[in-house]
């Protein structure tokens, strides 16, 4: 994470933003991953900008995110930051995802996990359940049932290294022991 010299404003920001703002609702279904044969349901990106950016107006927030494709490697790369009136600010680590689906690699599979990423990336910033949690069972084979999931396994090309400034742990402590403070 990156972030402004000082953040004692957006940090307080950001908790009465969290004490405020509701989950979004979830209303697209996910026929890949059932519960009990019914679909789980996850908030679109609609649904969470509509549901967040209120709050974050309402304490002097905003969100941004910027995106880039990677051709070479066939992946995508999100970017988060939240901005504070005050111009304090943090940015989350790049998150890099493939773009490539069943060996397409195309504007709709891009445009796809740029939405994904976007998605995932702002509800994480902010604290907030987009989804309903499997347990890690579509990434480990399994469905939400606990069946082996026979589902045509997807391939992905190795993504780029991310090329994001990691705080050192003196950093981190700093930033810990500002957070305290308030």
């Amino acid at each position: 994470m990156r972030t402004s010299e000082e953040i004692d404003k957006i940090a307080v920001a950001l908790v009465k933003f969290q004490g405020e703002v509701e989950s979004p609702k979830k209303s697209v279904e996910n026929d890949a991953f059932k519960k009990g044969g019914k679909a789980l349901k996850y908030a679109d990106l609609d649904a969470i900008i509509k549901t967040v950016t209120p709050a974050l107006a309402k304490n002097g927030l905003s969100q941004h995110q910027f995106t880039d494709t990677d051709i070479e490697n066939k992946a995508v790369k999100i970017t988060t930051m939240i901005l504070h009136e005050s111009g304090q600010y943090f940015f989350g680590d790049t998150l890099v995802l493939p773009a490539e689906s069943f060996g397409k690699f195309n504007a709709q599979t891009v445009g796809s996990a740029i939405t994904y990423g976007r998605r995932y990336s702002l509800s994480a910033i902010l604290g907030i359940a987009s989804e309903n949690d499997d347990d890690a069972n579509g990434i480990s084979g399994q469905d939400t049932t606990g069946k082996a999931n026979n589902q045509k396994k997807q391939t992905y090309s190795k993504p780029p290294e991310a090329k994001v400034k990691i705080a050192s742990y003196e950093e981190k402590d700093r930033l810990m022991n500002k957070l305290r403070e308030y």
